[in-house]
């Protein structure tokens, strides 16, 4: 499916068809947003899934960093420790980056979920940022798509 894609793509971009006639840039276009809209709805279910499961605030300290060896070098991922119902438990966030150290003994309020305590979110308004940056991102690729479908 994905190499189908690409290949509708590359026909607004190369203007070779997939077959005789093609799907010319519109087409494409079309696909593209359907493409990015599907992968900006999964984001957001995931947040808001993750904004109802994960409710209840917990005060938690960075005690570590996770890492993970790959060939573009290593990323890491902190890890925060905090007590729940008599428990100490210890959980690294899922995102990864390649810095370390920032965070390292600061104290954050973390939102757990109550039947899966190792799963955390943290607070929304990282997720905003996150979501303006990606907006902006957005925003870039489909005027640029829509530059080169009325170019073509």
């Amino acid at each position: 499916m994905m190499y189908q894609c690409m290949l509708l793509l590359m026909d607004a971009e190369y203007g070779t068809g997939v077959d005789e006639n093609g799907i010319g840039s519109w087409g494409a276009l079309l696909l593209g947003l359907t493409f990015i809209m599907a992968i900006v709805g999964l984001i957001i279910y995931r947040i808001v899934i993750d904004h109802m499961t994960c409710s209840v605030p917990v005060q938690a300290v960075c005690v570590d960093y996770h890492s993970i060896f790959s060939s573009g070098g290593t990323v890491y991922a902190p890890v925060w420790e905090y007590e729940y119902q008599g428990r100490i438990i210890r959980s690294n966030a899922a995102v990864y980056s390649n810095t370390r150290g920032k965070l390292l003994g600061k104290t954050r309020t973390l939102y757990i979920n109550p039947d899966n305590p190792e799963k955390f979110r943290q607070s929304m308004k990282d997720n905003a940022v996150m979501l303006f940056v990606c907006g902006i991102f957005l925003a870039f690729i489909i005027g640029a798509m829509i530059v080169k479908a009325r170019n073509s």
